[in-house]
């Protein structure tokens, strides 16, 4: 398709900048953004949540487009996209309507059915219209909508949304609330659970990672009902603080505080038996980190203990291997498995956040292990 740009137009809601004439090469977010996949008579990568839509020619007899029929019309497609993906989006549209038909384009971030961004579509005589959003600083999916309202004739020739970078966009990010446990945020009224905190990230690597994400609660005494405030882990990448039952968290495990650990101790964002320049252990033995299980079981992943793999504990005490034990046998039901960028457990490594780069599953050792 090639058309030619008439006018610049000003959008100045809801942070959209225009700009006439570019040529953008960011990557597509949206399939068929010319409108021109039909299978049948129905639009095969749209689709329509109300009304009706039909093929006609558009700016050209032999260019196809989407004619929405009827006084109420919604075209929709969800992108799998997060903000990683697009920090910028850059949109351009051809579109026709009559006088008494409005078009309006519509995003609803994380597909929840509201939508942060609504702005109409200019739409006459297939003027060429480019400009610029910039979306919430977090996001998981995003719902592209276009909605007709009235009765007289309206048809879209193309809705191209494509990703560009931080720098292209200049306005303030679009508003966002009501953001999931472990979605990234910069204050409390971001979240839905009302706290966002700063959680370290446990990773394989020596220096701490740290990211501030939505959560239930700020600290060990701000859950009711018995329960303390610890390291969680839900559908997002990365971790949160949620409330749950104390010492529900085992040797070996992600956490933020002592109460939420079998072993009492917290340390580095992990639960341990001592902590150097910290807790201590008892009758002098060495407070170190456990060498790892497996040789691929990077060192930084694995928690301190005390005496770690000497073979001086009795029976019942915790144990991740029975070299730890002076039975020789840690008996666990399970083997304890955790990204070792994030501390997520898992199974295999495309359970990890961003195993294809990044993570893979580690194995420490004995899940709960007991010396026999």
């Amino acid at each position: 398709m090639h058309f030619r740009n008439t006018r610049a137009l000003a959008l100045a809601t809801m942070g959209v900048t225009m700009l006439a004439g570019y040529d953008s090469c960011g990557d597509d977010l949206l399939q068929d953004p010319g409108f021109d996949m039909w299978c049948g008579e129905q639009l095969c990568g749209w689709e329509v949540e109300k009304g009706e839509v039909e093929k006609v020619a558009t700016w050209h007899e032999s260019d196809y487009g989407a004619s929405l029929v009827g006084e109420d019309v919604v075209l929709g497609q969800l992108a799998d996209i997060t903000q990683s993906d697009a920090s910028c989006i850059y949109f351009t549209l051809l579109a026709q309507a009559d006088e008494g038909a409005t078009l309006t384009l519509e995003m609803d971030f994380m597909d929840d059915g509201s939508a942060e961004y609504s702005h109409e579509i200019p739409a006459e005589n297939w003027e060429n219209i480019g400009y610029h959003v910039t979306p919430p600083e977090y996001y998981s999916g995003v719902r592209f909508r276009i909605r007709k309202s009235g009765e007289p004739r309206a048809v879209i020739a193309q809705l191209r949304a494509q990703a560009e970078g931080s720098d292209e966009c200049t306005a303030d990010p679009l508003p966002m609330s009501d953001r999931p446990d472990g979605a990234q945020c910069g204050d409390g009224p971001d979240c839905e659970g009302g706290a966002c905190v700063e959680v370290q990230v446990l990773a394989s690597w020596e220096d701490p990672w740290y990211v501030a994400t939505c959560g239930e609660c700020e600290s060990w005494y701000s859950c009711s009902d018995g329960q303390v405030c610890g390291v969680e882990f839900g559908e997002q990448d990365y971790p949160y603080q949620g409330c749950g039952e104390p010492a529900r968290h085992v040797l070996g495990e992600a956490c933020a505080f002592d109460e939420e650990c079998a072993t009492g101790v917290c340390c580095e964002g992990q639960c341990c038996e001592c902590c150097e320049g910290g807790a201590a252990c008892d009758d002098g033995a060495v407070c170190n980190r456990r060498p790892a299980y497996e040789g691929d079981a990077a060192i930084g992943i694995m928690p301190f203990m005390c005496s770690a793999a000497a073979g001086l504990r009795a029976s019942g005490e915790h144990c991740l291997g029975d070299s730890d034990c002076a039975s020789g046998t840690c008996e666990a039901e399970q083997q304890l498995k955790l990204c070792d960028a994030g501390g997520r457990r898992c199974e295999q490594t495309s359970d990890c956040p961003w195993a294809d780069w990044l993570a893979s599953c580690v194995t420490l050792g004995a899940d709960d292990g007991v010396c026999q």
